[in-house]
Order: C-alpha cells, then sequence, then structure tokens
C-alpha cells in the first residue's frame, strides 16, 4: 500500500514518466536509475553530463568518515572541537545548513555525522574534514584519491560540503560512489540517513530527503542544491528484497527533486516486477 502523503502525487508522477506505455523522460539535466546489486542500468538519460554535486558531495565526505569509524581512527562518541573555519558563522556558510555550530564547541562525532547526513550541515562537513585531515585542503585530496579509486573519472572535489560551484562529477559517477556507500556501509542507512530529523542543541533538524516515511521503503540517501545546478537527489529504496538506486540531477524545485525521484523508482520496481 502506498503512504497517505505519497497518493497525493501520483498524478504528477505519471506524467513526468508519461505513463506506463510511453518513453520516460525525466525532468532534470540528467538521471540514472540502476539495481544495486547487480548494478543493472533501468534508465539513463545524459548520465555523462557534467554537473555540480552542490551537497551530493557530503556523500564522500560521510564515505571517509565512515571508513575512519571502521578502522578504529575516529570513534563515535568521541568530541571534536569546532574551529573558527567550521564555525556556522564563516563567511562561506551564510545561507547555507548548517547546525549552527560555534568555534570551540566541542561535539560529538556522531552528531556531526547526523548533521552531515540528514539536514546536510555544511557546517558539520567541514568540521569532520578537518578532524580527519588536519585542513579542508588535505581532506580534499583525499576525496579525490578515493573518487580516483573508485573509477570516477569525471569527478572533481574542490571542498567537502559542495557549496562551490567548481566542483564538478557526473550521474554515471556519483552511481559508483552511491553503490559503494551502500554495499559497504548499510549501518549508515539506519543510523544516519533514514532518519527524518534529530535534535541538536534544543533544535530540531529535519531530513531534506522529502521522500522519507512517504514513499515505502525509501532509506536514503543524499541531496543538494546549488543556484548554478539546481536541485539533486540521490534516492536509495527496497521493496520484495531488491535495492534500486535513483539519481536525478538538476530539477526546477525541491517538489520537482522529490516528484522525479519518486517516479524514477516507480519505472524501476514496475521493470523488476514484470
Amino acid at each position: 500500500m502506498l503512504h497517505g502523503a505519497w497518493a497525493g502525487w501520483a498524478g504528477a508522477v505519471a506524467r513526468s514518466l508519461g505513463g506506463a506505455h510511453a518513453a520516460p523522460r525525466v525532468r532534470a539535466r540528467a538521471a540514472l536509475l540502476a539495481d544495486c546489486s547487480t548494478g543493472e542500468v533501468l534508465y539513463a538519460q545524459d548520465p555523462h553530463a557534467a554537473v555540480a554535486p552542490a551537497s551530493i558531495t557530503k556523500l564522500m565526505t560521510l564515505r571517509l568518515a565512515l571508513r575512519a569509524l571502521r578502522e578504529g581512527d575516529l570513534a563515535w562518541e568521541e568530541e571534536v572541537t569546532v574551529s573558527e573555519r567550521a564555525a556556522a558563522h564563516h563567511p562561506d556558510f551564510r545561507g547555507a545548513s548548517c547546525m549552527d555550530l560555534r568555534a570551540g564547541d566541542r561535539v560529538a562525532v556522531g552528531d556531526l555525522l547526523k548533521g552531515v547526513a540528514v539536514p546536510s550541515a555544511c557546517d558539520a562537513a567541514m568540521a569532520l574534514a578537518e578532524r580527519l585531515s588536519g585542513s579542508a585542503a588535505a581532506f580534499v585530496e583525499q576525496m579525490n584519491a578515493e573518487a580516483r579509486r573508485l573509477g570516477m573519472r569525471h569527478t572533481r572535489f574542490v571542498d567537502p560540503h559542495g557549496l562551490s560551484a567548481a566542483n564538478r562529477t557526473t550521474a554515471g559517477d556519483l552511481l559508483l560512489l552511491a553503490r559503494r556507500y551502500v554495499q559497504e556501509e548499510p549501518e549508515a542507512l539506519v543510523r544516519l540517513h533514514s532518519l527524518p530529523c534529530f535534535v541538536f542543541g534544543g533544535r530540531v533538524l529535519r531530513a531534506t530527503n522529502l521522500l522519507l516515511g512517504r514513499y515505502p521503503g525509501v532509506d536514503g540517501l543524499k541531496t543538494g542544491f546549488l543556484d548554478e545546478a539546481g536541485y539533486h537527489q540521490i534516492t536509495t529504496a527496497v521493496r520484495d528484497g531488491r535495492r534500486l538506486i535513483g539519481i536525478v540531477l538538476g530539477t526546477a524545485s525541491k517538489r520537482a527533486r522529490r516528484d522525479e525521484s519518486a517516479a524514477l523508482l516507480d519505472l524501476g520496481f514496475r521493470r523488476l516486477a514484470t
């Protein structure tokens, strides 16, 4: 059964992909849909178009932080001291999503991870980057090295949070990242990405993924937005034991990002059922 909130979107979703018998077209700059376990691509639309990933950049930041946790170089309960550069009042973060961290605050790694994954906090991403590598520049080198290791040949990161339009990637490269992320960090979907919100400093910080709790089976993964690039989303969802990864890049609004992501999943689950 579809959740009540999702039922109201059915008309928009059907129009978006043109129904079951028409050639689908996602209203986005690029789109990609794949079976997570096999890697089979179920839908592709300009998968090699270069875009600024915006806050989807933070998925690589999370990957490196979670790997450090697994390897014992970081602890969930460890407290990180927030620098001036990572504080929410830093000029680079003006207008960006933040946890409102202040210089000198001591914040648990677990809260920083939730801040990055749930409300997409830029100050939390910077605090993690500095803790892991000593500086944002050194962390970005690690991000790019990991991108090369994963085969993300069309990706270049310049910051840990995605606020710069100089970051570059493609839907195809993001599929490589998302698939490895989900396969290697399944616990992150439970502890981080499936959270609709979390409380920090007396504030309720809500998830940017508008499909959580509304589209059956959705449990991740990451959104992003820049004026120069539009609205992006990578979505993961499970149904009948099959997990899909859907990517839409460059939609016109939050609502369009939500609806196009849902439409892409609908298409994939219909194809898996046939």
